[in-house]
């Protein structure tokens, strides 16, 4: 008995961590579009982008250089090599922790719609568009 207990709290230990670190950020289909050295944006690139809080960004790197209150998206470009910018114009995770809710994510497109600024590291400008149903409305 005490032998099924114990598998039985191990099982439900793991399963808990588990999806405390899904929950932890959330991946979503977005278009990303970059300033380039004209001032000019480039067109929308559609693709799949994580959306993680600042908190979570420095708990996972030995850096500890993002703001605990932002949220960023990662746009991976290869296995390797991800552009990691700051939203500037809106906040997804919750106030009181650092988890990405898809709740709060589609609540907060719906008050202030689905274009989003950023910036990266290298001071980059980014346009992100969360409007995947009509992509023609991301200018």
């Amino acid at each position: 008995m005490k032998k099924r207990y114990c598998l039985c709290f191990l099982i439900g230990f793991l399963l808990f961590v588990n999806s405390t670190h899904l929950l932890a950020q959330l991946t979503v289909e977005a278009g990303v579009s970059y300033q380039m050295e004209d001032d000019e944006f480039s067109d929308y690139y559609w693709r799949e982008v994580d959306i993680v809080s600042g908190s979570i960004l420095n708990r996972n790197s030995i850096l500890n250089e993002y703001s605990f209150s932002s949220d960023y998206v990662i746009v991976w470009f290869s296995q390797n090599e991800a552009a990691v910018i700051e939203l500037t114009s809106v906040r997804f995770s919750s106030i009181t922790r650092s988890e990405i809710s898809k709740d709060i994510f589609n609540f907060t497109l719906r008050l202030k719609g689905d274009d989003h600024k950023g910036v990266d590291k290298n001071g980059t400008n980014w346009k992100i568009c969360f409007n995947t149903l009509l992509k023609s409305f991301c200018d």
